[in-house]
């Protein structure tokens, strides 16, 4: 298992996915692991990003194991739609799964969970027509958006009276489409080029710009419209120094609105991948994004 892969662990209970990701990380290969804690958080996070294989129990509370793989082959893009997944569970009948759905009972061991994961990737790739291979993608940096989260939350609390929570970073396509306004504000400088972007769902949207502005709103419009370039310059401006501190010498520039039903961020540099951050607040949820490349 020498190439890079995805994995979502879904259970509600801690020590069960505590486990299964420290087995995952113990074994030297390249692993990408997010955690959810039911069946509901789940679908969340798969709607969002593709998973090579998910790891889920049967027996959760909000939505269980049957109803979360349900519910992703009807209503997840195709897209986004896992590989593989197995079910975990002390009392599961594999008739009940189709054939891309393997099954582990509890109790198992370590050496259980990495044997059934083999074995499914292992099978996989047998039965499995050769693919073309994909167009190289850009290199991630992850410190950098760190900044932007700070300063997302900081802005959000002191400008909007909004308390926000990051709630998982995650690699996006660039045309992936998250809400109905974003602000988009360049990234130059001698050495480096890229964009940063938040969007909102109009309904988080018109809750934040009514704390900000003191004022009620019930429509995107002329009058709310620029809040969101303004989120986007004191976003930027207050994780320019942290930046600054990492080496990156950044010019401020001038962020523009896009609007929209489904709209598409488009960066100032073309990539094949973007790495962005789901926060969430009391209203809802909400996305930034950042993308950076080397002149």
């Amino acid at each position: 298992m020498s190439k890079s892969y995805s994995f979502l662990v879904v259970d509600d209970e801690e020590a069960i996915r505590d486990g299964i990701v420290s087995t995952l990380e113990s074994v030297e290969a390249d692993f990408t692991i997010l955690e959810a804690v039911d069946g509901a958080d789940a679908l969340r996070k798969i709607s969002v990003q593709k998973f090579d294989l998910v790891i889920t129990d049967l027996n959760m509370p909000k939505m269980d194991g049957h109803k979360l793989i349900q519910q992703v082959r009807e209503n997840v893009d195709k897209d986004f739609q896992p590989k593989y997944y197995l079910v975990v569970s002390s009392n599961v009948d594999p008739e009940d799964f189709e054939s891309d759905v393997s099954i582990l009972n509890k109790p198992f061991s370590s050496d259980d969970l990495m044997t059934a994961v083999k074995k499914i990737f292992s099978n996989k790739k047998k039965s499995t027509s050769p693919k073309k291979k994909k167009k190289a993608t850009n290199k991630i940096n992850v410190d950098f958006i760190n900044p932007f989260i700070d300063a997302t939350l900081e802005v959000l609390d002191i400008m909007c009276s909004t308390k926000a929570e990051k709630d998982f970073v995650f690699v996006k396509e660039p045309d992936d489409s998250f809400g109905d306004i974003s602000g988009v504000i360049p990234i130059r400088s001698a050495n480096y080029l890229g964009s940063m972007a938040i969007t909102f769902p109009e309904s988080v949207y018109l809750k934040v710009m009514s704390n900000m502005m003191g004022e009620e709103y019930t429509q995107i419009d002329d009058e709310n419209r620029d809040g969101v370039a303004e989120l986007c310059n004191q976003i930027f401006g207050n994780a320019k120094g942290a930046l600054v501190n990492q080496g990156y010498e950044l010019d401020m520039t001038i962020p523009k609105i896009v609007c929209g039903e489904e709209h598409i961020v488009e960066h100032e540099v073309d990539v094949n991948q973007v790495l962005a951050v789901y926060f969430k607040t009391e209203f809802g949820s909400f996305v930034v994004e950042c993308v950076l490349t080397e002149r």
